[in-house]
Protein backbone atom coordinates (compact mmCIF):
# COMPACT_ATOMS: atom_id res chain seq x y z
CA UNK A 1 0.00 0.00 0.00
CA UNK A 2 1.15 3.42 -1.22
CA UNK A 3 2.06 6.04 1.70
CA UNK A 4 -0.90 8.32 0.97
CA UNK A 5 -3.16 5.51 0.77
CA UNK A 6 -2.26 4.28 4.28
CA UNK A 7 -2.41 8.00 5.45
CA UNK A 8 -5.72 8.38 3.91
CA UNK A 9 -6.95 4.82 5.95
CA UNK A 10 -5.80 5.62 9.13
CA UNK A 11 -6.93 8.98 9.11
CA UNK A 12 -10.34 7.60 8.71
CA UNK A 13 -9.91 5.03 11.07
CA UNK A 14 -9.44 7.88 13.56
CA UNK A 15 -12.03 9.97 12.57
CA UNK A 16 -14.57 6.49 12.90
CA UNK A 17 -13.42 6.33 16.68
CA UNK A 18 -13.66 10.38 17.47
CA UNK A 19 -16.88 11.45 15.54
CA UNK A 20 -19.03 8.10 16.02
CA UNK A 21 -20.49 8.30 19.11
CA UNK A 22 -19.40 4.95 21.80
CA UNK A 23 -22.18 4.88 24.24
CA UNK A 24 -21.44 5.23 27.69
CA UNK A 25 -23.69 3.50 30.58
CA UNK A 26 -25.22 5.73 33.26
CA UNK A 27 -26.99 4.70 36.04
CA UNK A 28 -28.70 6.04 39.28
CA UNK A 29 -28.49 4.85 42.33
CA UNK A 30 -31.35 6.20 45.02
CA UNK A 31 -30.32 5.20 48.77
CA UNK A 32 -33.05 6.68 51.89
CA UNK A 33 -31.94 7.44 54.98
CA UNK A 34 -35.41 7.07 57.02
CA UNK A 35 -38.71 6.89 55.71
CA UNK A 36 -40.23 10.55 53.94
CA UNK A 37 -43.22 10.62 56.53
CA UNK A 38 -43.28 14.18 57.53
CA UNK A 39 -41.58 13.26 61.06
CA UNK A 40 -43.23 10.94 61.53
CA UNK A 41 -46.76 12.45 62.86
CA UNK A 42 -49.51 10.80 60.80
CA UNK A 43 -51.82 14.13 61.99
CA UNK A 44 -50.37 17.69 61.73
CA UNK A 45 -53.93 19.14 61.77
CA UNK A 46 -53.66 20.25 65.50
CA UNK A 47 -50.26 21.31 65.69
CA UNK A 48 -48.96 24.59 66.32
CA UNK A 49 -45.47 25.91 65.98
CA UNK A 50 -43.99 28.21 69.04
CA UNK A 51 -46.27 31.01 68.36
CA UNK A 52 -49.21 29.15 68.16
CA UNK A 53 -49.96 29.43 64.42
CA UNK A 54 -50.22 26.34 62.24
CA UNK A 55 -47.31 24.17 61.92
CA UNK A 56 -48.59 22.98 58.37
CA UNK A 57 -47.84 26.35 56.81
CA UNK A 58 -48.47 25.07 53.46
CA UNK A 59 -51.50 22.60 54.52
CA UNK A 60 -50.83 19.78 52.56
CA UNK A 61 -51.12 17.56 55.48
CA UNK A 62 -47.47 16.52 56.18
CA UNK A 63 -44.36 18.60 57.85
CA UNK A 64 -41.88 19.19 55.02
CA UNK A 65 -40.19 21.93 53.75
CA UNK A 66 -41.12 25.55 54.76
CA UNK A 67 -43.37 23.78 57.53
CA UNK A 68 -42.48 24.23 61.44
CA UNK A 69 -41.31 21.79 63.95
CA UNK A 70 -44.44 21.37 66.48
CA UNK A 71 -44.61 22.74 70.09
CA UNK A 72 -45.70 20.06 71.77
CA UNK A 73 -44.62 21.21 75.17
CA UNK A 74 -46.50 22.50 78.17
CA UNK A 75 -44.07 25.86 78.17
CA UNK A 76 -44.17 28.45 75.50
CA UNK A 77 -41.70 28.23 72.51
CA UNK A 78 -39.76 25.54 70.88
CA UNK A 79 -36.26 24.30 72.65
CA UNK A 80 -34.81 22.75 75.57
CA UNK A 81 -36.96 22.62 78.85
CA UNK A 82 -40.40 22.77 76.42
CA UNK A 83 -41.22 19.59 76.30
CA UNK A 84 -40.73 19.50 73.12
CA UNK A 85 -39.74 16.11 72.63
CA UNK A 86 -40.60 13.65 70.50
CA UNK A 87 -40.38 10.07 68.82
CA UNK A 88 -42.30 8.88 66.58
CA UNK A 89 -39.91 5.88 65.39
CA UNK A 90 -40.85 2.63 63.70
CA UNK A 91 -39.52 -0.51 62.93
CA UNK A 92 -38.48 0.45 59.26
CA UNK A 93 -36.44 3.54 61.28
CA UNK A 94 -35.02 1.73 63.92
CA UNK A 95 -32.04 0.77 62.40
CA UNK A 96 -31.44 4.90 61.54
CA UNK A 97 -31.19 6.38 64.86
CA UNK A 98 -30.84 9.77 64.34
CA UNK A 99 -34.63 10.63 61.89
CA UNK A 100 -37.70 10.90 63.56
CA UNK A 101 -37.37 11.22 66.74
CA UNK A 102 -35.89 14.63 68.50
CA UNK A 103 -31.63 14.67 68.81
CA UNK A 104 -31.01 16.38 72.02
CA UNK A 105 -27.75 18.41 72.55
CA UNK A 106 -26.95 15.54 74.89
CA UNK A 107 -23.66 14.21 73.40
CA UNK A 108 -23.59 16.90 70.69
CA UNK A 109 -21.28 19.81 71.65
CA UNK A 110 -19.46 22.05 69.66
CA UNK A 111 -17.11 20.97 67.04
CA UNK A 112 -19.08 17.30 67.41
CA UNK A 113 -20.23 15.37 64.36
CA UNK A 114 -23.28 13.63 63.60
CA UNK A 115 -22.95 10.99 61.09
CA UNK A 116 -25.22 9.81 58.94
CA UNK A 117 -23.75 6.23 56.55
CA UNK A 118 -24.97 5.14 53.50
CA UNK A 119 -24.13 2.19 51.51
CA UNK A 120 -24.62 0.75 48.36
CA UNK A 121 -23.68 -1.35 45.34
CA UNK A 122 -21.65 0.09 42.49
CA UNK A 123 -22.35 -1.53 39.28
CA UNK A 124 -19.31 -3.72 37.78
CA UNK A 125 -16.64 -1.61 36.05
CA UNK A 126 -18.68 1.88 37.06
CA UNK A 127 -17.61 4.70 38.80
CA UNK A 128 -19.05 7.60 40.42
CA UNK A 129 -19.87 11.01 37.92
CA UNK A 130 -21.30 12.99 40.74
CA UNK A 131 -23.42 12.89 43.72
CA UNK A 132 -26.13 14.75 45.05
CA UNK A 133 -26.92 14.56 49.32
CA UNK A 134 -30.06 15.81 50.77
CA UNK A 135 -31.60 16.06 53.89
CA UNK A 136 -34.74 17.43 55.37
CA UNK A 137 -34.67 18.49 59.21
CA UNK A 138 -34.81 20.91 61.53
CA UNK A 139 -33.52 23.04 64.51
CA UNK A 140 -35.55 23.58 67.45
CA UNK A 141 -33.60 26.57 69.02
CA UNK A 142 -34.16 30.48 68.63
CA UNK A 143 -30.66 31.05 69.36
CA UNK A 144 -28.31 32.53 67.04
CA UNK A 145 -26.33 29.91 66.22
CA UNK A 146 -22.91 29.26 63.54
CA UNK A 147 -24.07 27.86 60.24
CA UNK A 148 -23.74 23.43 60.42
CA UNK A 149 -21.05 22.32 58.06
CA UNK A 150 -21.38 19.53 55.84
CA UNK A 151 -18.53 16.70 55.48
CA UNK A 152 -18.11 12.97 53.30
CA UNK A 153 -15.93 10.87 54.88
CA UNK A 154 -14.41 13.38 57.17
CA UNK A 155 -13.40 16.11 54.08
CA UNK A 156 -15.09 19.32 53.84
CA UNK A 157 -17.25 19.72 51.37
CA UNK A 158 -17.88 23.64 51.96
CA UNK A 159 -21.66 23.18 51.93
CA UNK A 160 -24.26 24.10 55.30
CA UNK A 161 -27.14 22.85 56.74
CA UNK A 162 -29.62 25.26 55.30
CA UNK A 163 -31.37 26.25 51.70
CA UNK A 164 -33.56 28.03 49.86
CA UNK A 165 -33.66 31.56 52.19
CA UNK A 166 -35.09 28.88 54.79
CA UNK A 167 -32.30 28.48 57.58
CA UNK A 168 -31.79 25.20 59.61
CA UNK A 169 -32.71 26.90 62.72
CA UNK A 170 -35.21 28.39 64.32
CA UNK A 171 -37.96 25.96 64.53
CA UNK A 172 -38.51 25.78 60.74
CA UNK A 173 -37.62 23.00 58.59
CA UNK A 174 -35.26 22.93 55.97
CA UNK A 175 -34.55 21.01 52.62
CA UNK A 176 -30.65 20.79 52.31
CA UNK A 177 -29.33 19.39 48.86
CA UNK A 178 -25.98 19.10 47.97
CA UNK A 179 -24.27 18.29 44.47
CA UNK A 180 -20.62 16.82 45.11
CA UNK A 181 -18.90 16.95 41.51
CA UNK A 182 -15.34 16.80 42.87
CA UNK A 183 -13.21 14.42 41.90
CA UNK A 184 -11.08 15.01 45.25
CA UNK A 185 -14.90 14.30 47.33
CA UNK A 186 -15.62 11.43 44.82
CA UNK A 187 -13.25 9.06 45.37
CA UNK A 188 -15.08 9.03 48.70
CA UNK A 189 -17.41 6.80 46.86
CA UNK A 190 -15.58 4.36 45.46
CA UNK A 191 -15.85 1.55 48.22
CA UNK A 192 -19.20 1.61 47.83
CA UNK A 193 -20.00 3.80 51.13
CA UNK A 194 -20.31 7.21 52.17
CA UNK A 195 -20.25 8.71 55.59
CA UNK A 196 -21.71 12.30 56.04
CA UNK A 197 -21.26 14.00 58.72
CA UNK A 198 -23.61 17.38 60.22
CA UNK A 199 -20.59 19.57 61.72
CA UNK A 200 -21.62 21.33 64.74
CA UNK A 201 -19.52 24.35 65.04
CA UNK A 202 -21.54 25.59 68.41
CA UNK A 203 -23.41 22.98 70.56
CA UNK A 204 -26.63 22.53 69.08
CA UNK A 205 -29.84 22.46 70.52
CA UNK A 206 -33.04 19.85 70.18
CA UNK A 207 -32.69 19.01 66.36
CA UNK A 208 -34.98 16.96 64.18
CA UNK A 209 -34.28 14.89 60.77
CA UNK A 210 -36.77 13.55 58.64
CA UNK A 211 -35.28 11.90 55.98
CA UNK A 212 -31.64 11.75 54.26
CA UNK A 213 -31.06 10.58 51.14
CA UNK A 214 -28.02 10.13 48.65
CA UNK A 215 -28.64 9.67 44.67
CA UNK A 216 -25.43 8.55 42.76
CA UNK A 217 -24.56 8.81 38.68
CA UNK A 218 -22.63 6.35 37.62
CA UNK A 219 -20.69 5.66 34.20
CA UNK A 220 -19.10 2.73 33.08
CA UNK A 221 -15.19 2.76 32.30
CA UNK A 222 -14.35 3.28 28.60
CA UNK A 223 -13.84 -0.36 26.99
CA UNK A 224 -9.78 -1.39 26.60
CA UNK A 225 -10.28 -2.52 23.20
CA UNK A 226 -11.47 1.06 22.58
CA UNK A 227 -8.94 3.03 23.76
CA UNK A 228 -6.29 0.77 22.28
CA UNK A 229 -7.32 1.24 19.06
CA UNK A 230 -7.32 4.31 19.30
CA UNK A 231 -3.77 4.62 20.58
CA UNK A 232 -2.70 2.37 17.80
CA UNK A 233 -4.21 4.73 15.09
CA UNK A 234 -2.51 7.90 16.95
CA UNK A 235 0.46 5.74 16.76
CA UNK A 236 0.32 4.48 12.72
CA UNK A 237 -0.46 8.64 12.59
CA UNK A 238 3.00 8.95 13.62
CA UNK A 239 5.04 6.63 11.79
CA UNK A 240 3.32 7.60 8.39
CA UNK A 241 4.63 11.52 9.19
CA UNK A 242 8.01 10.48 9.81
CA UNK A 243 8.12 8.40 6.91
CA UNK A 244 6.62 11.25 4.85
CA UNK A 245 9.63 13.34 6.27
Amino acid sequence: MSTSRLQRALRACILSIIFIPVPVLATMITVVYGDIDGFGFTDVSALVDGSGAAADKNSNGILDEGDSLPSLGTLPGIGPGSDDHFDNRDTETVITPYVDPTITDNGFTANSVLPIDFSFTLPTGHFVTSATFSLLGGDFSFSNETAHTISVDGLPTGEFLNTGGIEFFDGRISLTEILINNASLLGAFSDGTASFGLNFSTAPDDIAIDYAQLTIVTAAVPEPGILALLGLSLAGLVVTRKRKR
